[in-house]
């Protein structure tokens, strides 16, 4: 797909996939094209392998060329028209085509976004240049370019109607100046993990999972945590095992500087990945205590432990907690039950079953004081812990009695708010969110319109995917033995107009499932074939387990008090891609808690590709919870790169950790 018009009218060439026309469309803004095939471009049938879009007579117009098989090479040169247009060539410091580059372009009209790639689907590929339709504009305000070493430059008051050949400035040592707050986020080279990088990524014991679902959760890595864990005054980081390498403090002092580390844990040979690093005060004696939760569950047939590390005057002791060796966990959280029987109430969350994915894994309830370690998941826990996939869990007192209440979220599951009662727990309604089920990454508690209750914030898959769902159109899972074969099959299938079709294409299925290729000759037969035609079951209720997403957005949830909840999307800039994390702080110190984000997913299936979009990371609260972002939104050093969690250190520096990025440490400055 190309962008040839100047009038930011897209127009899309399709390669054809048997003898049809190769095709001219026109969207005039609304993702409805117009087939402009014979009246512009003459497009005859033919069998196309690919298209070059280039400029090939040099005058500010893209043409076209086709490779055809069974004729000539089929060029079609573009005429243009009266709106007005520029191309942008940017060399790195090196004199080399800086590939992958960011470029917005900026006029009074709007704003342009684009990566500088030479692949353009399948088989085709354009020119090594950025061609931008302005429309009317009479002048380019600004280009932002930011490089791959992640430093921007900007270009101000271009001409149009030309070429322009744009170099990285040698002297460019920043990441980010932002237009209307003027914050600039500074990564800090003060931290040195001795994470080994260059170890090979271990076989875990998952198979594949859906298109929505990164195929290796077992390899999102590295767990931190936050607190002053030798109590002199100082926020200390605290970093979970990954991959040959020890659990690790660093310390923190008055210089702010991090260069005092213990390793906590021994250097191992096996594989642990810890999914979360979970700090509280066991015993009472003003020393935080450590709780690692292993993630990756049983390698190699050797069950991956986790680590309760009780922080004493003369170091770090290990409390054994065998009874829940293996537990594939994600998220753990911590509090305190019994002051009478000295007692905290730690939950750990299954994140997923691996071979028996997307059935519910088991999570546990263990009572732990500095004497003993019980399980009681069978006597307390609803459903014998079967809960769902569970991705967070936090403790907060829903109903305001006094006793902290279990929140969870998780993938295709809603919001659970389970009430803490002497006898157990008991599922208390939250409105509209019961019905909204989806792919749940991430929550957070905090009063965002100062009317004294907590407010929360939910990180979802967000709107940047192929598929959409609502609770009248939902994406829907089944799992069962669809070809009698004595094995069962994962099927996801999307919705349009209340028929489901399956999301996966017949190449990627017919592996899976036999006798498929025998039924469907041509892939348009299999993607236009509704689901329930497919397969000999009366109905979806006998299909042995079945669940449906309904909702895809990341949400912004107002406590309007009495157990009403007030539901709205975040802005559409932070749909682009999943959200992982918040992190409340005041950007700009108005006196209103603001919210930075860190998301993106790499590890996707590779037909559907990473979800890589999301580079709104600074959201500002205007006081009564409404959020917008920041102007800049360039404004942030790991621009299209993975990142699961961000915690706050000292004052405006906070440590953001992801599978690419290991762990790195950075400054907030604001004016």
């Amino acid at each position: 797909m190309s962008t040839p018009q100047r009038d930011s009218i897209v127009n899309a060439m399709v390669e054809s996939s048997k003898h049809y026309n190769s095709y001219l469309q026109q969207d005039p803004f609304a993702l409805t094209f117009n087939d402009l095939s014979e009246s512009q471009c003459n497009c005859k049938p033919t069998h196309s392998f690919g298209l070059i879009t280039a400029d090939f007579n040099q005058d500010g117009h893209l043409d076209y060329a086709t490779r055809d098989a069974d004729g000539q090479l089929g060029l079609m040169r573009n005429v243009g028209s009266s709106n007005n247009w520029a191309q942008i060539i940017p060399y790195n410091s090196n004199g080399r085509l800086a590939y992958y580059a960011q470029i917005e372009v900026y006029t009074k009209q709007g704003q342009y976004l684009r990566e500088l790639s030479p692949i353009r689907g399948m088989g085709s590929t354009s020119e090594a240049l950025l061609h931008v339709g302005l429309g009317k504009a009479s002048r380019i305000d600004s280009v932002r370019i930011l490089w791959q070493d992640q430093t921007l430059d900007v270009f101000y008051d271009l001409p149009i109607n030309k070429r322009h050949l744009l170099s990285q400035s040698a002297s460019n040592s920043s990441f980010v100046n932002n237009d209307g707050i003027d914050t600039n986020f500074m990564r800090i080279e003060i931290l040195e993990t001795s994470f080994n990088k260059d170890v090979d990524l271990p076989m875990t014991n998952e198979t594949y999972l859906d298109p929505l679902l990164p195929k290796d959760m077992a390899n999102e890595f590295p767990a931190i945590a936050t607190g002053d864990i030798n109590n002199d005054g100082y926020i200390d980081l605290v970093i979970g095992r990954r991959h040959n390498t020890p659990a690790q403090i660093y310390y923190g002092n008055e210089a702010m500087m991090y260069s005092d580390v213990e390793n906590i844990t021994p250097y191992t040979n096996d594989e642990v990945i810890d999914g979360e690093v979970l700090l509280f005060d066991l015993d009472h004696d003003e020393q935080l205590d450590i709780l690692l939760i292993a993630y990756n569950g049983l390698f190699k047939g050797e069950p991956a432990h986790p680590a309760l590390l009780h922080n004493t005057k003369g170091g770090f002791q290990e409390i054994d907690l065998g009874l829940i060796d293996g537990l594939p966990a994600s998220t753990a959280g911590a509090a305190y039950w019994s002051e009478e029987l000295d007692i905290w109430e730690i939950f750990i969350g299954g994140r997923h079953n691996g071979r028996d994915y997307p059935s519910s894994p088991e999570s546990r309830l263990i009572h732990i004081s500095k004497d003993s370690v019980f399980d009681v998941s069978s006597s307390l826990l609803p459903n014998n812990g079967m809960l769902g996939m569970i991705s967070e869990a936090r403790w907060f007192d829903g109903n305001q009695d006094g006793i902290e209440d279990l929140w969870l979220i998780g993938e295709l599951n809603v919001l659970q708010l389970w009430l803490r009662t002497m006898s157990g727990f008991e599922r208390a309604s939250l409105g509209a969110l019961d019905s909204l089920r989806g792919f749940w990454e991430t929550m957070e508690f905090l009063d965002i319109d100062s009317d004294g209750d907590e407010d929360i914030l939910l990180g979802n898959l967000g709107l940047n995917t192929r598929w959409s769902a609502s609770p009248e159109n939902p994406i829907r899972y089944y799992w069962d033995d669809f070809d009698q074969n004595g094995f069962k099959e994962l099927l996801t299938t999307y919705s349009v107009d209340k028929t489901e079709y399956l999301t996966k294409n017949l190449t990627v299925l017919s592996s899976r499932i036999n006798g498929l290729n025998d039924r469907y000759a041509y892939h348009l037969d299999f993607a236009q074939a509704p689901f329930p035609t497919m397969f000999n079951f009366s109905s979806s209720d006998s299909i042995d387990w079945k669940e449906e997403v309904t909702c895809l957005a990341s949400l912004v949830v107002k406590n309007q008090g009495n157990g009403i909840y007030q539901v709205d999307s975040m802005a559409w800039e932070a749909q682009w891609a999943p959200i992982r994390d918040f992190q409340a702080i005041d950007v700009d110190r108005d006196g209103d808690l603001d919210v930075m984000v860190v998301g993106n997913r790499r590890r996707n299936e590779m037909e559907r590709g990473d979800y890589l979009s999301l580079k709104s990371n600074f959201w500002m609260n205007d006081g009564s919870g409404n959020f917008t972002a920041a102007p800049n939104q360039l404004s942030w050093p790991l621009f299209h790169k993975e990142a699961l969690t961000i915690k706050q250190l000292e004052g405006n520096r906070v440590v953001i950790a992801g599978p690419e990025i290991d762990v790195e440490l950075f400054e907030l400055s604001c004016p």
